[in-house]
């Protein structure tokens, strides 16, 4: 198993899809709040006025031979046609693709998708 990572700068990271859907671009809405928390009051109320980060400040992270660089984005590609909403037959399956040079993609197939 590689220990490698990449880092994230949440100030430039970009969810890229294929095409434009409205079920990928409100997904991409939510998770990209859900991923770059800067208020742990979020997390519970008791949290509340505390940051995870120093405020207009990075962190100062060296690359090693385990930090590869810098992700930059995610392209979200997927088959089939662009559903409304989920359907109970709908069967999914994701790939998942990072690297270093190329960056990260997450293909989405789906059988029974109209």
């Amino acid at each position: 198993m590689s220990h490698k990572f990449m880092l994230i700068n949440s100030a430039s990271f970009k969810m890229i899809p294929s095409s434009d859907c409205l079920i990928i671009n409100t997904a991409i809405a939510r998770y990209r709040e859900k991923m770059f928390l800067q208020d742990c009051s979020r997390l519970d109320y008791s949290f509340r006025g505390k940051h995870l980060f120093y405020q207009n400040q990075p962190p100062l992270i060296r690359r090693t031979a385990e930090n590869v660089g810098q992700l930059r984005a995610l392209h979200l590609s997927w088959s089939g046609q662009c559903e409304r909403n989920p359907q109970m037959n709908m069967n999914e399956a994701y790939q998942i693709t990072v690297d270093a040079v190329k960056g990260a993609e997450i293909k989405v197939s789906c059988s029974l998708c109209n």
